[in-house]
């Protein structure tokens, strides 16, 4: 059977599993992987117009069960198992396949002479011939009577895998607005902003997020759009800081339709004061909670008191940003976890660069999750390493979790993809940077150098730096010396020459230069102070 005819979330863990985890087990799905592929490609079968007991997944686009029946004169799924088959002769049931095929053909049957016996003088008479008509109905009573058991359990579970989809796409909505809360200090406005790849309108669900109480509360909504579908509710709030939980906190709900409509929540309840000032928030009517969870996030300029009251006993889950110091490729984390708790590091990184994650110390489990909320790597039981390239740029989640309390150290390291070309080297940055310089050092400030650079080096007072700049026929890069040839953060010393409009001697320096690379391409963070030299 060729892999095409299956679900291309199937055809993606077949290859992860037989090719890239042939020799590198950690590199296989785990079972929650393949657990979610099947629910996806359960949901998106299509049932045969010929044959009721063909079933196939909608990417492939016809019946694979009929292509086989005409190639092979053999249908495996012809009727349901247990099914009675038609009475045939010793002789046709050697053959199967063929079986399927026989007609009835009527028989002549020849009189018989009458024989005489002790017993009496009749003849014997022929068998009577099969009743067609109470075949055929005792044949469609029992198939009516299967498929009022099967379809019914058929049509229930891809309803299970499409609610689990939507289930699924609410978490990561909360999961992604703590994350984003940690980072920028409020909440996204739209489901793009998340960066999850999540599409506002699918065939079955309508997704929608909505804020509350100063955006202090943001709403996500997953709006069944077919009768029998269950609706998700997610629910994050922020909170001041007190003294168990210093920081911002970040707090989750996550709620259920008790039954499946296709109505929208009425969310006017959803956040409900205390006497004490504060504000809880809860599942919208005809919903009920499956799970909470709570982040701290530090924060200097904290909203308004919204402390969320749960009675879960999930214990606290955290989010906390990764940056390397400068100069350096990588970090080392540590930090302790308890059962059934979740530790998130988000780490910003690029299209193509190549990202390792070694667990030095600790009985944990470790999860890669790329913007779009994929997981695109794990190490789990007893692997104690990750290691590939990243697929786009963005926010990556390293997730931790743990079967027991344990005490845990992690390295993680991101280096520059080696395959993906690097739209400019150190040397032909500085080299473009004083070329545009001559012409507008603001553009060059803006095109060449870091945020950073910027505001260390670049005055508000435009004028005088474009009067400067026009006092030069020229600045020529005329050597560069490598001091540390750093893949992300290189070093080197550069000498210049400059030639004056006024008349004026040339005059030339050096000075040490440290450039980063970003989004794949190095850019100036840091010139040291000139030392003027002799330009012969």
């Amino acid at each position: 059977m060729p892999l095409n005819i299956i679900h291309p979330e199937l055809q993606k863990l077949f290859r992860k599993c037989f090719n890239d985890g042939h020799h590198k087990p950690n590199a296989r799905p785990s079972a929650a992987d393949w657990e979610t592929a099947l629910e996806v490609a359960i949901s998106e079968l299509a049932q045969c117009s010929v044959e009721s007991g063909h079933h196939y997944a909608k990417s492939y686009g016809k019946c694979y069960w009929c292509e086989r029946k005409r190639q092979l004169s053999y249908d495996m799924f012809a009727s349901p198992s247990g099914m009675p088959k038609p009475t045939v002769s010793p002789v046709t049931n050697k053959n199967p396949i063929k079986q399927q095929q026989v007609q009835p053909v009527k028989q002549q049957v020849q009189p018989i002479k009458p024989v005489v016996t002790p017993v009496n003088n009749l003849p014997i008479k022929p068998p009577p011939k099969p009743n067609k008509i109470k075949n055929l109905i005792g044949t469609g009573a029992i198939m009516l009577t299967l498929s009022a058991i099967s379809l019914p359990s058929f049509f229930n579970q891809a309803n299970k895998a499409k609610q689990s989809k939507a289930k699924q796409d609410v978490a990561s909505m909360n999961k992604a607005q703590q994350a984003f809360f940690a980072e920028k200090t409020s909440f996204a406005s739209n489901i793009s902003d998340l960066g999850l790849g999540i599409k506002a309108e699918t065939d079955n669900y309508k997704y929608q997020i909505s804020k509350q109480l100063n955006d202090s509360v943001v709403i996500a909504v997953a709006e069944p759009k077919q009768s029998g579908l269950k609706g998700y509710v997610g629910i994050v709030l922020a909170s001041e800081p007190n003294m168990k939980l210093p920081g911002v906190t970040t707090s989750a709900l996550y709620c259920e339709q008790s039954q499946a409509s296709t109505s929208f929540p009425d969310l006017s309840k959803v956040v409900s004061q205390r006497p004490d000032g504060g504000h809880n928030v809860n599942c919208p009517v005809g919903y009920v909670q499956w799970e909470s969870t709570q982040n701290s996030t530090p924060n200097s300029n904290p909203k308004e008191e919204v402390r969320s009251q749960t009675n879960s006993s999930t214990p606290s889950d955290s989010t906390e940003r990764v940056n390397f110091d400068k100069g350096s490729t990588g970090a080392t984390i540590s930090n302790s976890i308890i059962t059934n708790q979740k530790k998130r590091y988000l780490l910003n990184c690029g299209s193509g660069e190549r990202m390792t994650v070694k667990i030095r110390q600790g009985d944990i489990n470790i999860a890669i999750i790329a913007p779009n909320g994929q997981t695109i790597g794990n190490a789990v039981n007893g692997a104690t390493q990750w290691q590939g390239q990243l697929p786009s740029d963005g926010d990556y989640i390293i997730e931790v979790s743990a079967p027991n309390q344990s005490n845990y150290t992690l390295n993680i390291e991101v280096l520059p993809s080696i395959n993906t070309p690097v739209s400019s080297t150190p040397e032909q940055t500085i080299k473009n940077f004083y070329e545009l310089t001559v012409k507008d050092n603001k553009a060059a400030g803006k095109a060449f150098t870091t945020e950073e650079f910027k505001k260390k080096n670049n005055p508000k007072q435009t004028d005088p730096q474009k009067t400067w700049v026009s006092t030069f026929n020229f600045i020529e890069v005329t050597q560069i010396e490598t001091i540390e040839k750093s893949p992300t953060r290189a070093k080197m010393k550069v000498w210049l020459r400059y030639s004056f409009k006024d008349g004026r001697p040339e005059a030339c320096e050096y000075r040490d230069c440290t450039l980063v690379l970003k989004n794949n391409k190095f850019l100036i963070d840091d010139i040291g102070e000139y030392t003027p030299i002799s330009c012969s």
